[in-house]
């Protein structure tokens, strides 16, 4: 059966082989390899010559556009470990040449996430290559190459403090060296950090507010050029339409994130979806994804469709695809305006116009009120939590009087419109309404 398995796979290898010999580099010239620039809809980029049948990451390009870059994940024969190499194809005498991997990448090691500056002059990317220095012990680090008239230099781990905190990783730097990263725990909860880079130096990171960095573990995301937007990918968001989608959120007058808005049904997908990079000029966004698959994902695959999963682009690997950045445009008005209509309403927390008040409805729950502000707190069970503990009678009376306990602090603002319970706090859902 093993030996089986291993002729099929050498067959496959042949098959693509043959099919990569027979297959002349068509000749590309112009900006993104020739390609017709893409309109609002997500298109294939580049189709059979950088989306193949292989599995494509996120690309990058030169702000001249001279070059663009991307990763390739692969499996080496007898190995199980996943591969990751760094692969440029560059305009040469006006003419784009067949990709080739990075000289510094291709090994055995994890290079992914390229980013290369808006200003040409840097390529970030993460990567599990050993570092060989005793204060970067972390799996996954953050390394950048520059350029020099050669082409890039050998890639050199971010020092402290990007790098030695964590595993970190999804680099991008907006035009004024405003550097946002993800940054893993131990326990691998990811978030989104911020830092600025002058004068060869990186500012102490800061954290991103709540309403970017979500419970579920925000990560891989890229700043615009601008700095005014940052598209993001979360995981098992409520609102997500797989497992990993991308969000963005936007920057107000005042620097403030707006919470983070599903960038929906043409990008996002049912399945994994990659992260995303921007044009250095911000009009176009590519990303990596699956929006077509074929029959791949189907329980009944004919040989044909385990051939191109290998062959063809939209098989079941991730592609790259790219977008006009114009959707861009309705997405901020939209986050503008809500964030507008949420500053003209009164804080939760500051809006007592009467007593604070405790008052059980029916069977469902109780309502705690101030004024014309009402939140209604379900207090019913599938089953019990283990530390849950029912009123003493004084208390219970007390609710049911609608008189205040003397312990109210029963809920807290964890971010405008969401209340979240305090720990032990016996009920499972929320509703928030006026009269």
């Amino acid at each position: 059966m093993k030996k089986s398995i291993i002729i099929s796979s050498l067959l496959l290898v042949v098959a693509i082989v043959i099919d990569a010999e027979q297959k002349e580099f068509p000749k590309l010239t112009g900006p993104y390899l020739g390609q017709r620039l893409p309109g609002t809809t997500p298109e294939l980029f580049a189709p059979g010559i950088i989306s193949t049948g292989l599995h494509e990451g996120v690309c990058t390009f030169m702000p001249d556009g001279s070059e663009i870059i991307f990763n390739v994940l692969y499996r080496k024969p007898h190995s199980h470990s996943v591969y990751s190499s760094l692969v440029a194809s560059r305009l040469v005498n006006g003419q784009w040449a067949p990709p080739e991997v990075l000289k510094f990448s291709g090994g055995k090691n994890l290079d992914t996430a390229p980013f290369i500056s808006y200003d040409g002059k840097e390529l970030f990317f993460e990567s599990n290559r050993p570092t060989n220095r005793a204060d970067l012990k972390n799996k996954t680090n953050i390394w950048r190459c520059s350029r020099t008239p050669a082409g890039w230099s050998d890639p050199e781990p971010l020092p402290s403090p990007i790098n030695g905190r964590g595993n970190v990783f999804g680099p991008s730097m907006s035009s004024s060296g405003a550097f946002y990263f993800t940054l893993a725990d131990a326990k691998g909860n990811s978030a989104i950090y911020a830092s600025h880079f002058s004068a060869g130096k990186f500012s102490e990171p800061k954290r991103l507010p709540e309403c970017v960095n979500v419970k579920q573990g925000t990560f891989d995301g890229v700043i615009s050029p601008d700095g005014s937007y940052y598209i993001v990918c979360v995981y098992n968001k409520e609102d997500s339409l797989g497992e990993t989608d991308m969000y963005i959120t936007f920057k107000n007058e005042r620097s403030d994130w707006t919470p983070l808005k599903n960038l929906g049904k043409a990008i996002n997908t049912e399945r994994n979806d990659g992260s995303a990079k921007i044009s250095p000029d911000g009009k176009i966004i590519f990303f990596a994804g699956c929006l077509v698959s074929h029959n791949y994902y189907n329980d009944a695959l004919t040989y044909a469709d385990i051939l191109n999963n290998i062959l063809k682009p939209q098989y079941g690997n991730s592609d790259i695809y790219w977008i006009s950045a114009e959707f861009i445009e309705a997405l901020r008005s939209r986050a503008m305006e809500g964030m507008k209509k949420d500053a003209g309403a009164p804080e939760k927390s500051k809006t007592a116009r009467g007593p604070l008040t405790l008052a059980r409805i029916a069977n469902s729950g109780v309502m705690l009120a101030s004024g014309k502000v009402k939140i209604l707190i379900d207090a019913l069970f599938d089953k019990p939590p283990t530390n849950y503990r029912s009123p003493d009678p004084e208390t219970l009376e007390k609710i049911m009087t609608g008189v205040a306990p003397s312990k109210i602090d029963m809920v807290r603002q964890h971010y405008k419109d969401i209340f979240l319970l305090r720990p032990g706090m016996p009920a499972k859902t929320f509703r928030q309404g006026r009269e």
